[in-house]
């Protein structure tokens, strides 16, 4: 494994353990394809989180990004015991906006020259989903131990060596 994706993984792993983020890999026919990630966990009065997303450009359009991000909202709700999961998309990221859409977030925004791609500043779509009402609960603990694998497209928490698994 290439040092930078190697302090990459480390540096999930240390803000997981923190309780700042779930990361997680979309593997489909044993082949990291992707990454899903629940980051800047909130807690206290805001009880939120931000989630991101990548598949592989020859695995898209497979299911296997709405699987991943059907997980995450899952985890995000059930284990994290999050209130508020947030998301952006490109502008004209037309799939991705359907993903989200389909799993219930709502586009509440735009954000005008939100990042810089591609020699430009490119605009942004804000989405957010409300998963619980009440009080703020605690949320458990993070568990790299328990050796939680992604397969068949599924996606989970990231692991140092496959020996975990």
């Amino acid at each position: 494994m290439p040092d930078g994706q190697a302090s990459v993984i480390d540096g999930l792993l240390i803000a997981h353990d923190r309780g700042l983020t779930w990361p997680g890999v979309v593997v489909s026919d044993k082949e990291v394809i992707g990454q899903v990630t629940i980051s800047s966990i909130l807690r206290g009065p805001f009880q939120k989180g931000f989630l991101g997303y990548w598949v592989s450009s020859l695995h898209q359009g497979l299911g296997h990004t709405s699987r991943a991000v059907g997980l995450a909202v899952r985890v995000a709700e059930d284990e994290l015991k999050l209130h508020r999961l947030e998301a952006h998309t490109q502008l004209e990221n037309l799939a991705s906006q359907a993903i989200l859409r389909r799993h219930g977030f709502s586009s509440w925004g735009i954000a005008h020259d939100h990042f810089y791609a591609d020699g430009a500043w490119r605009d942004e779509v804000f989405w957010e989903k409300i998963l619980t009402c009440g009080p703020p609960a605690q949320p458990r603990r993070p568990d790299r131990a328990a050796g939680e694998r992604a397969t068949g497209g599924q996606a989970g928490p990231v692991s140092r060596t496959e020996s975990d698994h």
